[in-house]
């Protein structure tokens, strides 16, 4: 599974943490953190060592893009544990190749994808049913899933926003 996408506080990685080891979660965990706060890193890095989490790997170095995107891509599941929006291309593209993503419900983004159609989990709830965390999402959900995006950020609908933005200005 992907936690968080950068070495920022926002991430939220030590709660996160607290809340899959305490679930007894038995899944390795891929943390990206090559920018951001490398203080903010030390500290997690102690927390895990502390914690005796055997299964995370913590990706500290910058990866080529393609690289970036096969390691991403090996996940199921992404949990982003912000309160703020943040890391919006990792959420949309790791929903659009067909992954579960949960978020905070107090994020403004996990407001926006469900006001848009957009099938996330929640965080809040997980905490109550860590069974949920196990599930597979639909082969139909992951179709209106990328449907729905493609009528927020499709190509056509961003042209066609640009367009009339532009329009409105000249």
């Amino acid at each position: 599974m992907l936690l968080g996408n950068s070495s920022t506080i926002e991430n939220n990685h030590i709660d996160a943490l607290v809340k899959l080891t305490g679930s007894n979660l038995q899944r390795d965990i891929i943390m990206p953190m090559s920018y951001g706060s490398k203080s903010y890193c030390e500290v997690v890095k102690k927390y895990i060592s502390d914690n005796n989490l055997s299964n995370i790997n913590l990706v500290e170095e910058f990866l080529e893009y393609d690289e970036y995107i096969e390691l991403i891509s090996s996940c199921d599941t992404v949990f982003m544990n912000h309160i703020r929006q943040q890391a919006l291309g990792n959420i949309i593209f790791n929903i659009y190749i067909g992954m579960r993503v949960f978020l905070r419900e107090e994020c403004p983004t996990y407001e926006f994808l469900t006001k848009n159609k957009i099938k996330v989990f929640s965080i809040n709830k997980f905490e109550l049913e860590p069974d949920e965390f196990y599930k597979v999402l639909s082969d139909e959900d992951k179709l209106k899933n990328r449907i729905n995006i493609l009528k927020v950020w499709g190509v056509e609908i961003i042209d066609n926003k640009t367009k009339n933005f532009i329009e409105k200005i000249l």
